[in-house]
């Protein structure tokens, strides 16, 4: 299952439940409303092709599972269609701690989409669909405190790591400053720390945080007022907009035993991550970001 999350740009959102296990006739819906769409918008294209979006269905695939892990319940949908769309993820992730009614948006939704208007017939045809509790879709957003919360756990989670600048690699942090100024002159502020530095940067304080230390000890500028809008790496991508991407290049080099605890209390929970069934840093980091955003109303 580790796959779905690796090496492609997701979207956050959060919902009000879960999708449950969905019947054929719920998948056959979506079917028909994506390959509508796509005979809709490649009309022009595929014509002479395919007379109807029903001649798309033969080739298209539509995948569902419904996996537990640790306390987390994961619900996936992929589609795809040979030769007119790559796969599209749906992901809903839900921890069973968090049923209180004064948080109703206690889901995690992360969504692979290619544009921007397929991204709006995946969320429509989700809404759409009859389940027992209608699900509702909405954007999520990190505050800047809780951006810079996120990194600074994971990135003191690798500490003890002797390849840490390896696995980390050059970072790129960009900070909004249009609230500082009265014109557009400075929009924002560029920060690149190259591998070679990272390094001197490694301590349970967290790497946002020493970078921003850093900062004011060399510019005078005290970076923790200004918002940090997006962090990037060679590990991961992460915004204030809801995007994330968790790369594969150098995860092997992340140890196992550093996040395991983090994420299970179970002893065989702990074992089956440890044998390769699921990956810990990915939970670590999707649990940060499931804790920070909601089980914390806001």
């Amino acid at each position: 299952m580790d796959k779905l999350f690796l090496d492609q740009t997701f979207k956050l959102y959060k919902s009000n439940d879960t999708l449950p296990q969905l019947t054929q006739p719920q998948l056959d819906y979506i079917s028909t409303i994506i390959c509508q769409y796509l005979f809709q918008t490649l009309a022009n294209d595929i014509i002479s092709e395919y007379k109807s979006y029903q001649d798309l269905f033969t080739d298209f695939k539509i995948t569902h599972n419904v996996r537990q892990f640790n306390q987390f319940t994961i619900t996936y949908i992929s589609v795809r269609h040979r030769g007119l769309l790559p796969r599209q993820t749906i992901i809903f992730i839900k921890s069973a701690n968090s049923n209180d009614e004064t948080r109703p948006f206690n889901a995690l939704v992360m969504i692979k989409a290619t544009n921007s208007s397929l991204l709006s017939v995946l969320i429509q045809v989700i809404e759409n669909l009859a389940t027992e509790v209608p699900i509702i879709i909405r954007d999520l957003r990190f505050t800047e405190k809780y951006l810079n919360l996120i990194i600074n756990n994971v990135s003191s989670g690798l500490i003890s790591m002797n390849n840490y600048a390896e696995v980390i690699g050059d970072v790129e942090l960009l900070y909004l400053t249009s609230h500082l100024v009265s014109n557009d002159s400075l929009r924002n502020i560029t920060i690149s720390v190259p591998e070679k530095d990272i390094q001197n940067l490694a301590d349970l304080q967290g790497l946002v945080n020493n970078i921003n230390a850093f900062l004011k000890r060399t510019s005078q500028l005290n970076f923790n007022n200004i918002p940090l809008f997006r962090f990037t790496s060679r590990l991961i991508n992460l915004s204030q907009d809801g995007k994330l991407k968790i790369s594969s290049d150098k995860l092997h080099l992340v140890r196992n035993s550093d996040f395991i605890d983090n994420i299970s209390t179970s002893t065989q929970l702990q074992h089956d991550a440890l044998e390769g069934q699921e990956n810990p840093f990915i939970w670590f980091l999707i649990g940060s970001i499931y804790n920070e955003n909601l089980t914390t109303q806001l």
